[in-house]
């Protein structure tokens, strides 16, 4: 009785083949035999299929062949549209026949039945018909994080799939991590040929979470008087700072987490991105905790956060004038003058300065907030240096430069330059003459005159910024240069087995300067930070203006220009497309 093999070239076979499932193109194949020890790995589209009726073929697309075991020997039968003969083809067939273990094969007899169509030719003497095991087809993701295999089935009579030979496989093709074996052992129990499943899968690696600090005072204060509705400044009623007790916490510290890594199915490690640690801001009078995790008052007085820092300070009191009596005051904490301040004089202090009186030509310098109940009139020779805020009734012929906000009356005649915004909004509510330059936004009810007279007004101006942040950048370079360079010395002196004393004396000197550049890469390196991010809020400045601004006024916002030739009313200028442009007034 004749026995025949079709070679489906679908992929799937043929109506005397059923249940032939065809096959994922490009996929690398596991094909086992009966016999488990004879299992060969093959690839691409030319890996051979399986029936249960002993049909088989292999899977590039070649209707037509078909194999026929006879007692006159197996012969190889073509019928009308089977695919031109190629190399690739006669390789196929081939790699089918030995699958099959077809003994004796007779190539020539193989080249001859692709050359000539519609024919039937023997190609082995009579033998008994090997039938093939299970096959499976595995896809692997291209990011690694997923396989899908896809069982095939065996012949009839040919070894059928095991949870351990599949597991086997998914191991030799590399698929090592992730492997679902609840899904692995349902598709080969319920023989799921056929059926993609997902094999494995990959985990993402999830990065950490920086470390945080939480404070426990509040840390908005403005450094300003309240602006009552109408416009005008109650001087009474401050938002300055807040009161601690010794011992009480101030800040604490989270710890960072580092996250957890990935795999991908073929085990390749994917690196998560660790958290970073958060650096407590000590400054003076606190302690830390030997974990430095909770910060705490030395002593008791005001806290303040200003740059980057929290301290507790006392205060220093001058009950009437600071005059020639007085002197000069460089203070370590805050300066607070009952009185006037006569022109001459310099008074200093680290955190916060407050004038009950009138400023005169004196020079103010404060690492906070500075507060001028009464303002200022510098004639041309005062000027004022505040790393925080700056408030003041008025100022008049002074120079201002101020880390923060600025906030006044009037202001006539002035240079000006504040890290953060200029608001002039009481009474007048007036900036005439000079200029000012805010990192954010300036406001007021009029800039300029009537009468013409030359204002300059910028708002996000980076460009001291970036020169600074260009210094520092080098400086940082030139210090790891140079620690590098000691490293070195102190490795070649360490490598001698006694120093004479010049060389005792040269390494306590490297060994001071390699400390001393760190300290200052240190600090360099947390104010780039902060410069960057100053920058990069540049171009968000706006100008508001609530009533009028006056020809002779320049505005200037980020890199663009506008020159004021004739009265605009109930403005707001901001930077778009290059340029510089005013629209209706955004505040009321």
């Amino acid at each position: 009785m004749e026995n025949h093999s079709n070679i489906a070239g679908d992929g799937r076979c043929n109506p005397t083949a059923p249940g032939i499932p065809e096959p994922i193109p490009g996929a690398d194949v596991k094909s086992r035999a009966s016999d488990p020890g004879e299992g060969q790995l093959h690839r691409g589209p030319d890996a051979p299929i399986s029936s249960e009726s002993g049909e088989t073929g292999p899977r590039n697309g070649l209707p037509g062949y078909r194999l026929s075991y006879e007692e006159d020997g197996v012969f190889l039968e073509v019928s009308p549209g089977a695919p031109e003969a190629s190399p690739d083809l006669e390789k196929a067939i081939l790699d089918y026949l030995g699958r099959k273990r077809l003994k004796n094969v007779q190539s020539e007899a193989v080249r001859g039945v692709l050359e000539n169509p519609s024919s039937r030719i023997l190609v082995a003497p009579s033998q008994e018909e090997f039938r093939l095991g299970w096959d499976a087809s595995v896809i692997v993701a291209e990011d690694e994080m997923s396989a899908y295999l896809t069982l095939i089935p065996p012949e009839d009579g040919g070894e059928p799939p095991s949870l351990p030979g599949v597991a086997q496989l998914l191991a030799d093709k590399g698929i090592v991590y992730g492997v679902d074996e609840q899904a692995l052992r349902r598709c080969v129990e319920n023989r799921e040929y056929g059926m993609e499943i997902p094999a494995a899968r990959g985990i993402f690696p999830v990065d950490g979470t920086d470390g945080k600090l939480v404070f426990h005072f509040s840390t908005d204060f403005t450094g300003a008087p309240v602006i009552l509705k109408d416009g005008r400044v109650d001087y009474r009623t401050m938002d300055l700072f807040e009161q601690v007790k010794a011992e009480q916490v101030l800040v604490t510290r989270e710890r960072a987490a580092e996250g957890s890594p990935g795999y991908t199915v073929r085990g390749r490690l994917l690196k998560q991105k660790p958290g970073k640690e958060a650096r407590m801001p000590a400054g003076k009078n606190v302690e830390l905790d030997e974990e430095r995790l909770v910060m705490t008052a030395k002593i008791s007085g005001r806290v303040d956060f200003v740059n980057h820092t929290v301290t507790v300070s006392d205060r220093f009191f001058v009950k009437g004038d600071a005059d020639l009596t007085v002197g000069n005051i460089d203070f370590d904490g805050d300066v607070v003058i009952g009185g006037n301040v006569i022109s001459e004089l310099t008074i200093k202090a680290t955190r916060n300065i407050e004038v009950n009186g009138v400023v005169e030509g004196a020079k103010l310098v404060a690492g906070g907030s500075i507060l001028l109940k009464s303002g200022m009139q510098g004639n041309d020779k005062g000027s004022v240096e505040a790393g925080g805020d700056l408030t003041a009734k008025y100022i008049e012929r002074t120079t201002v430069r101020a880390g923060g906000n600025i906030v006044a009356d009037a202001i006539l005649h002035c240079r000006l330059s504040s890290g953060g915004s200029i608001t002039v909004r009481g009474k007048y509510g007036c900036i005439i003459g000079g200029a000012a330059r805010a990192q954010n936004s300036i406001q007021a009810k009029s800039i300029g005159s009537s009468a013409g007279l030359k204002t300059g007004i910028e708002v996000g101006i980076a460009l001291e910024k970036r020169e600074r942040l260009s210094f520092l950048t080098n400086e940082v370079k030139r210090l790891r240069e140079e620690q590098d360079k000691f490293e070195k010395i102190l490795s070649y002196l360490g490598k001698m087995e006694s120093l004479p004393p010049e060389k005792e004396a040269l390494k306590r000197t490297v060994f001071v300067g390699m400390l001393q550049d760190k300290q200052k890469i240190s600090e360099y390196t947390a104010e780039m930070e902060k410069t960057e991010e100053e920058i990069r809020s540049a171009v968000k400045g706006k100008v508001h203006v609530m009533d009028t601004v006056y020809p002779g006024v320049r505005i200037a916002i980020s890199l663009g220009e506008y020159k004021v030739t004739s009265p605009i009313r109930f403005a707001t200028f901001r930077f778009s497309g290059k340029e510089v442009s005013f629209s209706a007034c955004e505040l009321e």
